[in-house]
């Protein structure tokens, strides 16, 4: 099956070093595909490439369309979303004005009729309202709507940035570390809220940053592990768990025939 998103022999360089070499892989539709590997593995470089925060060679296919080429500030309308290891949120607003704030249609109008509150103006904004809170309703988000985000638990701001990417009706989004921060009752939301993405339709598919393997291994059916830049190997996560390649480059040692090691 042809790939959603298609990435081929995308490789990043700064300066003399190579931060990302020939990686390829795929994220075929209504699948979350894991993107793995230890520190400096290139995993986020490889989402800077792909949503054109830095330069990159290669060929990335979002349904046929050559991201690549295409400059920044346009991809998210070709259907590719983000998110990013320190959630980028107004603390100071609540949940559902900040889902709001990723939404393109706000934009719209002239920075006069803002100022004048016309009856347009009102009712995008209504829509939107209306929008943000089918979003977070989607998600299961548990917290309260009406409280800045800076008197939320931490794990607050990661669904809220999930449902901000959300709102942009992304074919693809790219997940970084979500679970980063989160105690255990929050990481078992995400990994609902993870299934529920795309078995609700929120978005066609999904590719994942995270550390946290025991997380990968239940809701990624295919997993891509990258070291020193380059695809170190790529499977099911069981044959990803017992490949000795993996444990080598998470842990710096060789397993042997009595050891049980997982990464």
């Amino acid at each position: 099956m042809r790939g959603l998103l298609d990435v081929r022999d995308v490789s990043v360089s700064f300066g003399a070093v190579a931060a990302l070499r020939d990686v390829s892989f795929s994220a075929r539709p209504h699948e979350i595909l894991g993107l793995i590997g230890p520190n400096g593995a290139g995993k986020t470089t490889m989402f800077n490439a792909l949503s054109g925060f830095v330069p990159a060679t290669g060929s990335a296919l979002l349904d046929g369309v050559e991201l690549i080429r295409v400059p920044s500030w346009k991809r998210p309308s070709l259907g590719l979303g983000r998110t990013f290891q320190t959630p980028r949120l107004l603390l100071g607003s609540n949940a559902v004005a900040n889902v709001c704030q990723g939404m393109s249609e706000l934009r719209a109008p002239s920075i006069l009729a803002q100022m004048l509150r016309t009856p347009r103006v009102r009712a995008t904004q209504r829509e939107a309202v209306m929008r943000a809170n089918e979003l977070l309703d989607s998600m299961g988000f548990p917290y309260r709507r009406d409280l800045p985000l800076s008197l939320l638990p931490f794990g607050a701001e990661r669904f809220v940035e999930i449902a901000r990417a959300l709102a942009l009706k992304p074919r693809v989004l790219l997940l970084d570390e979500p679970a980063a921060g989160l105690h255990v009752q929050e990481r078992d939301l995400l990994r609902e809220i993870l299934r529920r993405l795309v078995d609700q339709s929120l978005c066609d598919a999904v590719v994942l940053i995270e550390h946290d393997m025991s997380l990968v291994n239940e809701v990624c059916e295919h997993i891509v592990v990258l070291d020193g830049g380059e695809v170190l190997t790529n499977g099911c996560p069981a044959d990803i768990q017992a490949d000795p390649r993996v444990i080598q480059a998470y842990l710096g040692v060789v397993p042997t025939d009595e050891e049980e090691i997982r990464v």
